[in-house]
This record gives structure tokens, C-alpha cells and sequence, in this order.
């Protein structure tokens, strides 16, 4: 049931398969890491539901190698922040993964910092952000990613809940949704 502000220690539902991990609080969230990863099957999903803000070390939803990551849907009020960070299967840094041998899962971070004008930024979580790479295995936000508007790719999404929020080009940086067929080049 909903409490008022969630303070928690590490929350660990991993296994073969990794379990869900529900967390629904009416002001603000706060844990340490985040492990719902699947040794072998499908990673467990993770659902994080304040008006406020949500704070976590980390969140770990790998899927293993017979399976799929789990799906990571965040919705703050506020702010979202992951202070720490792992290496995933694949040998990123991340502060949230969900690669699995199969496919990684959906991730969606939904931020109030669009209305307050505040960056998400991965690379620093001191306000709005992650200390490391958000990544699904195959597509990653990386370092020093800022977004004032909504950032969307593949199945990564860090979306502010303001529609208001600045879409001018010197203010934000949203990547454009692409579709798996698409390729990313690098210009040499």
C-alpha cells in the first residue's frame, strides 16, 4: 500500500528468474540498489510511482542468457537520481540495465524537471540524472547525455512530464526516435 516517503536498503529479487519489484509511495522513494536480474531466465520488472522524487544506488533488471531484461518504468514526480553503478553483463558501467542473453527491456525514466527547467543529466545525479550509462544491452544513454526535453531511442526513454519543456535547439537535446531498422553511423 502507498506510505508517504519509502526509505529502503538494497532490494534484491533476483534469481533464475528475477522477480518484480513494486514500489509505490505518495511523496518520495529512496533505496539502495535495485536487483531483479535473472541468472538464466527473464529479469524482473521494476516499478517506481512517487509524486515526488525517487532515489536509488541502482537498478539492475539483466535478463540472463536464456532471457530478456526486465522492464524498468520510473514515474517521478520530481526528480529521479541513481548515485551508483554496476557492470552489467555486457561490460558497461550502467546505473540502469536491463540486457539480457535475449534482448534487453524497455526503460522509461519520467521526470518532473522539464516544468522547473532542470536538466536530466547522465553523468551527474546530484539533482536530475544518473551516475552512469541507462541501457537496454544494445542502446545506451551515455556520459555527459543532458536532456530538457524528452530523450527517446529504441526502447530507452528519459521523458519529462512537463509538456512545456523547452524544445528549443540551444536548450535541449532530444534524440529522435529510431526504428530498429535504422543504423548509427559514426562519421570518420
Amino acid at each position: 500500500f502507498p506510505s508517504h516517503d519509502i526509505v529502503l536498503g538494497n532490494l534484491n529479487t533476483s534469481g533464475e528468474a528475477g522477480g518484480t519489484v513494486f514500489v509505490d509511495a505518495e511523496i518520495s522513494i529512496t533505496t539502495g540498489a535495485i536487483d531483479s536480474s535473472g541468472t538464466v531466465g527473464n529479469g524482473g520488472n521494476v516499478t517506481l510511482d512517487p509524486i515526488g522524487d525517487v532515489q536509488v544506488d541502482s537498478i539492475n533488471a539483466q535478463g540472463g542468457a536464456d532471457g530478456v531484461g526486465g522492464t524498468v518504468d520510473v514515474t517521478a514526480g520530481q526528480f529521479f537520481r541513481a548515485t551508483g553503478s554496476f557492470i552489467d553483463q555486457n561490460g558497461t558501467n550502467a546505473g540502469v540495465s536491463t540486457a539480457g542473453g535475449l534482448g534487453g527491456g524497455p526503460i522509461t525514466i519520467n521526470h518532473g524537471g522539464g516544468s522547473l527547467n532542470v536538466p536530466f543529466i547522465v553523468g551527474d545525479p546530484s539533482v536530475n540524472g544518473t551516475l552512469a550509462e541507462i541501457t537496454d544491452g544494445t542502446t545506451s544513454f551515455g556520459s555527459n547525455a543532458t536532456f530538457f526535453g524528452p530523450a527517446i531511442i529504441s526502447s530507452l526513454g528519459v521523458i519529462t512530464l512537463d509538456t512545456n519543456a523547452p524544445t528549443d535547439p540551444d536548450f535541449a537535446y532530444p534524440i529522435p526516435k529510431l526504428n530498429f531498422e535504422d543504423t548509427l553511423q559514426s562519421s570518420d
